[in-house]
């Protein structure tokens, strides 16, 4: 329980500081989720990996698709910790994503001149959560 309560305070802290970048989108980013089983003292991490295709848009609205993900992997994380079915309780509590016109749309105001991706985390405020 341990394990998944730190899990679960990583993410939605990450939430929190994603919330506060209007006109970033990390598309195709993924979450690395780390526990050493040998400490079990020890904090689990998880650090937002894989920058390829993360960029700004022109628009200022939040990254809902990023968003949403992290929300549904907090209801996950919760049902495990928990110990909720699958069915009803988790279900209820997803978030839905954003309609792929909105993605669309989105992909297309991408500001090309932004899409230095190894500079991306360090421009949005993620350092200490990004590798």
């Amino acid at each position: 329980q341990h394990v998944i309560t730190g899990f679960l305070t990583q993410v939605a802290r990450l939430r929190g500081l994603v919330s506060q970048l209007p006109s970033w989108r990390f598309w195709n980013t993924s979450l690395l989720f780390l526990f050493d089983g040998g400490d079990l003292s020890a904090e689990p991490t998880v650090r937002m990996i894989d920058f390829a295709h993360c960029t700004r848009v022109r628009g200022t609205a939040l990254d809902s698709e990023f968003l949403c993900g992290l929300r549904n992997v907090e209801a996950f994380l919760e049902a495990v910790r928990d110990g909720h079915p699958f069915d009803g309780w988790i279900q209820e509590r997803l978030a839905d994503p954003p309609t792929e016109s909105v993605q669309d749309a989105e992909e297309m105001e991408t500001d090309e001149e932004s899409e230095e991706t190894s500079r991306c985390a360090g421009e949005a405020g993620l350092e200490g959560i990004a590798e």
